[in-house]
C-alpha cells in the first residue's frame, strides 16, 4: 500500500504544467466529478439461494427453495443522484466552500398470483437522502497540491413500503469525517483536473432500532472507515 502510494504521488508531481489555474483571493470554484449526475435503472430477473414456502393452489405450503419466477412478475430499482460544490477563496489558496447532494430510489415489486393468493401484496417503495457538506480546502503555494476538511451531513427518509409495518425505526442518519489530499492539474488558466485520495470516517445512527441488557430501546450506531480516490474537473472563476 506504501509502494502504491508513494508510485502514485511522484507520478503526479511529475506531471508538467506551466499554465496554473487561478487559487487567488476572490476565486470562484465550480467541481464537476466522477459522480455528478447518475441515473441507474435495474431490472432483477434471478435470485438464488432463497429458501422459503411454497405455496400450492390447494392450500399447502412446503419449506423449500425458492426461484425467481416462482416468486415475482416484476422486480424493478431505479435511483438517481445529483452531488456538486462550490467554493470560494478568502485568501490565495484557502477556500471555504459547500457540497450538496441528492438522491432518490425507487422499487417496484409484483409477486405471482400464487404469492398474492397467500398474502403477498404488490409493493412501490421509495426512499430519499439530502447530503450537506462544508469544506474548507488549502493549496500549498503554487505546487499544485492540496488538502481538505470536510464535515457530510447526511439524512434519509422513505415512505411506510419501504420498512414494513413491522418495523419502522426513524429513518437512518449519518455523519461523516472526511480527510482528503489530491493535486491540481493546470489544462489552462481556468480548468483543472484533480486527482485525489481520501479517508471517511462515517457514524451511521438509526433511533430506537436495537435494546439494552434491560429491553429499554436505544439506537444503533454503526461506524466505519473508508479509503476513497476520486478525480475531479474543476472551473476557476476569477475575478
Amino acid at each position: 500500500m506504501k509502494k502504491i502510494f508513494t508510485i502514485l504521488c511522484v507520478s503526479l508531481l511529475s506531471v508538467g504544467v506551466f499554465a496554473q489555474a487561478e487559487t487567488e483571493a476572490g476565486t470562484f470554484l465550480m467541481s464537476m466529478g466522477t459522480d455528478g449526475v447518475k441515473y441507474s435503472s435495474q431490472s432483477v430477473s434471478s435470485i438464488e439461494g432463497q429458501l422459503g414456502y411454497w405455496y400450492g393452489s390447494d392450500g399447502t405450503s412446503s419449506l423449500t427453495e425458492i426461484e425467481f419466477d416462482d416468486q415475482f412478475d416484476k422486480y424493478n430499482v431505479s435511483s438517481f443522484g445529483l452531488k456538486t460544490h462550490a467554493g470560494y477563496f478568502v485568501a490565495d489558496g484557502f477556500m471555504i466552500g459547500l457540497g450538496l447532494g441528492y438522491e432518490s430510489t425507487s422499487t417496484s415489486i409484483e409477486y405471482t398470483s400464487d404469492f398474492k393468493d397467500a398474502g403477498y401484496e404488490d409493493n412501490d417503495a421509495s426512499s430519499s437522502s439530502f447530503t450537506l457538506t462544508p469544506i474548507v480546502r488549502y493549496y500549498i503555494g503554487e505546487s499544485g497540491i492540496w488538502s481538505q476538511l470536510a464535515y457530510h451531513l447526511k439524512s434519509e427518509s422513505a415512505d411506510d413500503d419501504s420498512w414494513g409495518s413491522s418495523y419502522d425505526p426513524e429513518f437512518p442518519k449519518t455523519n461523516t469525517l472526511s480527510i482528503k489530499a489530491g493535486y491540481m492539474i493546470s489544462l489552462n488558466d481556468y480548468v483543472s483536473l484533480n486527482p485525489s485520495l481520501g479517508y471517511n470516517m462515517s457514524t451511521i445512527t438509526i433511533k430506537d432500532a436495537g435494546s439494552d441488557e434491560f429491553g429499554e430501546e436505544q439506537d444503533i450506531k454503526q461506524k466505519s472507515g473508508i479509503i476513497s480516490f476520486a478525480l475531479a474537473l474543476n472551473v476557476h472563476l476569477g475575478r
